[in-house]
């Protein structure tokens, strides 16, 4: 089984939270209920939260590939 490319895997993750936050990968169902009333619904595969933390994981990932140091995710001001 061939070793994937964090990089490549990053592209896809991006694009597909980009989507997904455009509304591109959300499917809306419309319908009608019991009583005749129509309904819509919004549809997602996954996430964002869980999709997010994928890209932020292989960010690290590739950029330990290419020997890059990674930028932290989490930022911590101390009042005093």
């Amino acid at each position: 089984m061939p070793i994937e490319d964090p990089c490549l895997v990053l592209a896809e993750l991006e694009a597909a939270y980009r989507a997904l936050v455009m509304g591109r990968a959300a499917k809306r169902v419309r319908y009608r209920d019991d009583t005749g009333a129509e309904q819509e619904v919004d549809h997602h595969r996954t996430s964002l939260v869980d999709l997010r933390a994928e890209v932020l994981r292989y960010r690290g990932l590739c950029d330990a590939s290419l020997g890059l140091q990674s930028q932290p995710t989490q930022f911590c001001v101390r009042a005093g």
